[in-house]
């Protein structure tokens, strides 16, 4: 963990993945190994002082994250999103992003940002 970071561990119920929590520079961060494993497989955050690199942010629309430089609209891990240049995707909340046409969902305010997992 990072100097100055606190954390939590919590063991998921299913596919063998250990869920951890750490604030870094008061933000807090979800994610994913491998129980028995050191390797991220699946990084999450919701949290409202989180800024990407572009300077996106929970709250803003996801037409406005397609709007930075080199972001691109896809359905990525079976949810739509909007895929930013740091690597990061923003996403919409979850009951509106599964089975949707990801264009339809341009004006949905972002409610996380996650990454690929790494898991498949």
């Amino acid at each position: 963990m990072p100097a100055g970071a606190s954390g939590t561990g919590i063991v998921h119920s299913g596919r063998g993945l250990c869920s951890h929590t750490v604030e870094v520079s008061k933000v807090e961060y979800n994610f994913d190994v491998r129980c028995g494993q050191t390797t991220v497989v699946y990084v999450q955050t919701m949290d409202g002082d989180f800024q990407t690199p572009e300077g996106v942010s929970i709250g803003q629309l996801l037409r406005d994250a397609l709007k930075t430089n080199r972001a691109s609209l896809e359905r990525i891990d079976g949810q739509c999103g909007v895929a930013l240049s740091s690597g990061w995707i923003a996403r919409a909340a979850p009951a509106t992003t599964r089975g949707s046409e990801c264009d339809s969902l341009l004006d949905e305010p972002i409610s996380y940002f996650d990454t690929p997992s790494l898991d498949h």
